[in-house]
């Protein structure tokens, strides 16, 4: 996208006239995909990898394949051929698996050659596949690795910077530097730091890249805990001054003409007042934060999804996360890719969202070049219409408890209705909402009363809190402590 469209997504307001951008877009991609043989890639067959084959089906797709590093029960047996790396013996977990398919063994390229001699199939992968190719087959929506760098969450601070986006005070370096521990000492205000690792050894989602150190004046030994935790997993390090606020993301999608940009989403985050530990949880588009804070924040993330569009070429989906506190907003990471939580699915389910951001990112016609300027109004009003959640607490509950309880959020009562999930229990409703609609501190509420009295929300302050007890069984008020957030579930922003 060049500077003069750039320049225009911000002077031309003028709108022409076009059909109803769900039923272009839908239209585009039935175009596109109808009779159209695709093979899945996919590390586990998950929900996430259902939806999409579902998707592709509704467009007129054939999914002729899939290719997984786990076993073949898990994918539908609509799919007529699999190749899984767990039943021919390949050594290749799921989180291995992007790596494999950088150079994948001759045995897939033999299925494949067998299945499709033509070489007519179109490969489709997740958020993360970043090939492009499999032999002589090309790939859908990869993810180019010049828009995968500025995930690393040491280097964003040059885009930061350079795009006039707000930031924590920071300082990155060496992950070894002997200097890092007086650097923390010094960027403390009063609420600690936060120290987060680069991307150079894995990535890392949902806050398992960042450690709190609440008092690194007070408490030297967690200071050095989290360094050398740093040192282990990293070549470099940000450090930054913890920031009170809540947690929030804002999503963004590069198009040909400009750049839309959506409502902020609550990132919904559990803080353990214990360890300073960190719990994703989910997402809600419920949140209703004070205006005059909304229309800069999405200006910050315009300005990031130019630089992306004019730097790196970027097109699609793309979310920046944050905290928006008394100072106003400021930003920790970008996800250069389709991260959780815009909530239109749930706006609207039938349509075909995935396939949307790979053909924004492929440039498909009817797709990529619709205007910027209706999309954004488009979701915005439907996902304002239906707002929604998906958030769950890592806490394991027995199956036959109640799934209602009286909870305490900020001083005012909420029926909180849940059930089990996984390893933890999904909330699915607060009644009544709260006046700003956050769901943060209604699910610390919950979180307290399923037996983990050291959860709390942002939002919350130590006079704030009641001392709730445990509901429920003995086996409930004793569960086990989980850190992490729901196995299927990407940060927004998500993975996040």
């Amino acid at each position: 996208m060049s500077k003069t469209r750039n320049t225009r997504n911000t002077r031309n307001t003028r709108k022409r006239p076009t059909p109803f951008v769900g039923q272009a877009a839908t239209r585009a991609l039935r175009e596109y995909w109808s009779g159209r043989p695709a093979v899945l890639l996919w590390p586990s067959f998950t929900r996430t990898a259902r939806t999409v084959l579902e998707q592709l089906t509704a467009c007129g797709a054939t999914v002729a394949g899939v290719v997984t590093a786990t076993g073949p029960d898990e994918v539908p047996p609509v799919v007529p051929d699999v190749f899984s790396c767990a039943e021919r013996g390949l050594d290749v977990s799921p989180g291995d698996f992007y790596a494999w398919l950088d150079d994948p063994s001759p045995a897939l390229g033999s299925w494949l050659d067998r299945l499709d001699p033509d070489r007519t199939w179109t490969a489709l992968g997740d958020n993360f596949l970043e090939t492009g190719d499999l032999f002589g087959r090309s790939v859908h929506g990869w993810r180019r690795p010049a828009w995968s760098e500025w995930e690393d969450k040491t280097r964003i601070e040059a885009l930061w910077q350079a795009a006039g986006v707000p930031s924590p005070r920071h300082v990155v370096t060496r992950a070894d530097d002997p200097a890092l521990a007086g650097h923390a000492r010094d960027l403390d205000r009063g609420s600690g730091v936060v120290v987060a690792i680069d991307s150079t050894r894995a990535h890392y989602g949902n806050a398992t890249g960042l450690r709190w150190v609440r008092d690194p004046q007070g408490d030297p030994r967690a200071l050095a805990d989290a360094l050398r935790w740093a040192g282990e997993h990293a070549l470099k390090v940000r450090v930054a001054e913890f920031v009170e606020g809540t947690p929030c993301s804002v999503l963004g999608l590069v198009l040909a003409d400009g750049v839309a940009v959506f409502d902020p989403i609550e990132i919904v985050t559990l803080r353990d007042r214990n360890s300073a530990r960190l719990t994703f949880c989910g997402s809600s588009t419920h949140w209703r934060p004070d205006p005059a804070a909304v229309q800069p924040m999405r200006e910050h993330v315009r300005r990031a999804g130019h630089w992306l569009a004019a730097n790196a070429g970027f097109r699609g989906m793309f979310s920046v996360d944050g905290l928006l506190g008394e100072r106003g907003f400021v930003a920790t990471e970008l996800n250069p890719r389709q991260a959780s939580g815009l909530g239109l699915r749930a706006a609207w389910p039938d349509f075909p969202g995935y396939l949307f951001q790979r053909a924004v990112q492929e440039a498909v016609p009817g797709v990529a070049d619709l205007s910027w300027q209706h999309v954004e109004t488009t979701f915005r009003d439907a996902i304002r219409r239906r707002p929604s959640h998906s958030v769950t607490i890592p806490i394991p509950v027995a199956p036959d408890r109640s799934p209602y309880a009286k909870v305490v959020a900020r001083g005012r009562e909420q029926i909180a209705s849940f059930r089990p999930d996984g390893h933890g229990v999904r909330l699915v409703v607060l009644d009544p909402p709260s006046a700003d609609g956050l769901y943060g501190p209604g699910t610390a509420a919950l979180a307290r009363r399923l037996g983990r009295p050291e959860l709390e929300s942002p939002a919350e302050s130590a006079a704030e809190r009641p001392a709730e007890s445990p509901a429920g069984s003995s086996a409930e008020s004793t569960a086990e402590s989980r850190t992490e957030g729901p196995a299927d579930q990407s940060p927004p922003g998500g993975p996040r």
